[in-house]
């Protein structure tokens, strides 16, 4: 009796789209043979494998080969995944708190003859974070492949992203087996730049869930109080500024080159030396919008990698409320001494159940079409926030169609938000 695993999911997977099991046995044709799977899903250390599994399935052989089993465990691992719940000005790094957790699949076997086998196969530990992947990219998709480590839609440069000076931003960055970068250089329109070390925000890997996806400070109020010297606030009229990831220099070449006085060796030296300082890994730029009319407002979104992104809306909004109500008819008949009466004021008609829901229409004014990825993020996201405002929305649109600087010039979106809770206070426990 043996069980192989032929295919299962990668270490760094999409736990809201397919995480598919292939299994192969040596008693496929036995009286009544099927596969049996424990499904263990937990947070914490990713070595603390649980002592009791969250599921159990049964799995015939499928009908073509009468041999191989198939499993996705997507359905399962989804329900325990959902948005971390996060301060976006904070100057700090916020780690995950229910965007990731780990999971492992037992794998026995049933027979007529034998009942249910010991656990035969072990699957490898895996992270599962609260993303998805599109179909074109097939199965058990990689996410540390897909992102590099940083969790965003948000288009890389040449592209600009505007933001206002009172942004409020994070970006989710993943710990993962591929070294990450270590620190953030922001560089200003001024022509000065400014250094974030990830070690002065307390960032930790480890075996931990929750420290394998941290939201760092990168909005103009999140780096004013944030440890990076310098800050947006110290530059006169800041019109732009850019965010690059950036793996330090190797610790070999900062000897040396302290050894040296600043002098280089030689050119075998220098062409090391010029591998070693190749750090920056990737790089978004943010343009500062001044609007001297309207209040600007940042929706936020988990984004498809299970972090948060921002849209910012600048342009004219327009609030509205709904309001949905029942009828009945009273009885206002007022009786004194034997003798009955109307009142002059009174409504037979009257109000029950009355509620009110608000909306609001919002611009983001003109953009690049490198952010048309982001509005399929946002509409595909289960979770919407008005910064400003410290709400949760509903985006009422179900269509869009992607604007191109070829087709309409300028990029321009309005959409429809509907605000998560009612007007009245009918929330039940």
């Amino acid at each position: 009796m043996a069980i192989t695993i032929v295919q299962q999911p990668p270490a760094y997977a999409f736990g809201s789209s397919p995480m598919v099991y292939g299994l192969d046995s040596t008693v496929y044709a036995s009286t009544g043979f099927a596969y049996i799977a424990d499904v263990y899903v937990w947070t914490g250390s990713i070595a603390s494998v649980p002592a009791s599994y969250t599921y159990r399935f049964k799995l015939r052989p499928d009908p073509v080969s009468a041999r191989y089993g198939y499993l996705d465990i997507r359905n399962v691992v989804d329900q325990f995944l959902s948005a971390s719940t996060i301060a976006h000005d904070d100057g700090q790094a916020q780690n995950n708190v229910s965007s990731v957790v780990n999971v492992q699949v037992k794998f026995r076997e049933y027979t007529n003859s034998g009942g249910v086998s010991a656990v035969l196969a072990t699957s490898s530990s895996i992270r599962a974070y609260d993303g998805w992947s599109e179909v074109s990219d097939g199965l058990n998709v990689n996410l540390e492949t897909q992102t590099g480590g940083i969790l965003t839609s948000m288009p890389m440069s040449p592209s600009w992203i505007p933001i206002w000076e009172e942004q409020q931003m994070t970006l989710g960055i993943m710990l993962g087996s591929t070294p990450p970068p270590d620190r953030i250089q922001v560089n200003y329109s001024d022509g000065t730049f400014g250094t974030l070390l990830f070690s002065t925000l307390s960032m930790t890997g480890g075996n931990n869930s929750q420290n394998w996806m941290w939201f760092i400070p990168i909005g103009i109020t999140n780096l004013n109080s944030s440890a990076i010297d310098r800050k947006p606030s110290d530059i006169a009229n800041l019109q732009w500024y850019t965010i690059d990831f950036v793996q330090g220099y190797a610790a070999a070449y900062q000897t040396r080159v302290l050894a040296d006085g600043g002098t280089v060796e030689g050119l075998t030296c220098l062409q090391a030396a010029l591998v070693e300082l190749t750090g920056v890994q990737s790089t978004y730029k943010f343009e500062v919008q001044c609007e001297p009319r309207y209040s600007p407002l940042t929706i936020a979104f988990q984004n498809r990698y299970g972090a948060w992104d921002y849209l910012l809306v600048q342009k004219k909004s327009v609030e509205s409320i709904t309001i949905e109500r029942d009828t009945y008819t009273a009885n206002v008949i007022t009786r004194s001494a034997g003798t009955a009466s109307i009142p002059s004021y009174a409504a037979s008609k009257q109000y029950f159940n009355t509620q009110g829901q608000e909306q609001l229409v919002v611009n983001t004014g003109f953009i690049s079409e490198g952010m048309n990825d982001m509005v399929k993020d946002m509409m595909l996201s289960s979770t919407l926030q008005l910064v400003e405002q410290e709400q949760g929305v509903i985006l009422k649109d179900t269509q869009v169609t992607y604007k191109t600087s070829v087709n309409d010039n300028l990029v321009q979106y309005t959409f429809t938000l509907e605000y998560a809770n009612p007007v009245k206070n009918k929330l039940w426990l």
